[in-house]
């Protein structure tokens, strides 16, 4: 009798030390949750990768047509979700993206130099180099961190809690957003060529950059990202 309580036990135990590792998705308005969508999913649908080789091209077409394409937020033509991980670096897991470069990819408020200048004093306080303006007519951005850590989620299996780099990043608790300087530059990711090889899935745009995916359970996430060499002379 001792030993089946002690089974029963373990087995409990066992269900919520996994329940306490689980990442549950946060919160969001039915707006964001649009936003978010499941790109690498649809895109996949009823595409066969369980044979090594390359795709058909209207295969590798039909998964294209997910990346590199404004989404309409609030009238405003955004980047969609899966490209915000796209900012001119190369990543060896989605917990090496510079979440600075992350976060200022997403739909954002503007904050006012002279309206907002009592918050943007405070902001500077906590980390002044994270505000340092790259061009006269920089702006500061303030993100949800909510959608930042559902589009982590969806299509890397992390949250931002797991990124490594948070540098020239402030997160407030009250309002539970991330604060940034804008990105500079515009980047975009376009695959040509889909690869099947060992159950990775291998996405290269036209001048060989590289998108490793992995499957889990019927899902796709992210798994690393190579940056061409030729990125800097397109």
């Amino acid at each position: 009798m001792k030993n089946k309580l002690f089974k029963i036990l373990l087995v409990m135990l066992g269900v919520v030390f996994v329940a306490s590792c689980s990442k549950k998705m946060p919160e969001i308005t039915e707006e964001n949750k649009a936003y978010v969508a499941n790109y690498l999913n649809d895109g996949f649908k009823n595409i066969d990768t369980s044979k090594d080789g390359r795709l058909e091209k209207s295969d590798v077409e039909k998964i294209a047509a997910n990346f590199n394409k404004p989404y309409n937020y609030n009238g405003k033509d955004v980047v969609n979700s899966i490209d915000t991980f796209f900012y001119g670096e190369s990543f060896a897991s989605p917990k090496e993206i510079t979440l600075k470069n992350f976060v200022a990819n997403f739909p954002s408020e503007t904050l006012d130099f002279t309206k907002d200048e009592k918050k943007i004093s405070e902001l500077k306080k906590q980390n002044p180099n994270a505000f340092k303006q790259t061009r006269a007519d920089a702006k500061i951005l303030k993100v949800d961190k909510n959608l930042v850590d559902a589009v982590l989620l969806k299509y890397a299996n992390i949250t931002s809690d797991d990124v490594k780099n948070k540098e020239n990043v402030v997160y407030l608790k009250d309002d539970n957003s991330y604060y940034v300087m804008e990105n500079d530059e515009e980047w975009a990711f376009e695959p040509v060529v889909c690869k099947i090889n060992s159950k990775e899935i291998i996405l290269e745009d036209d001048i060989k950059s590289e998108l490793k995916l992995e499957e889990k359970s019927g899902k796709f996430f992210i798994k690393s990202f190579e940056l061409s060499p030729n990125a800097c002379c397109e």
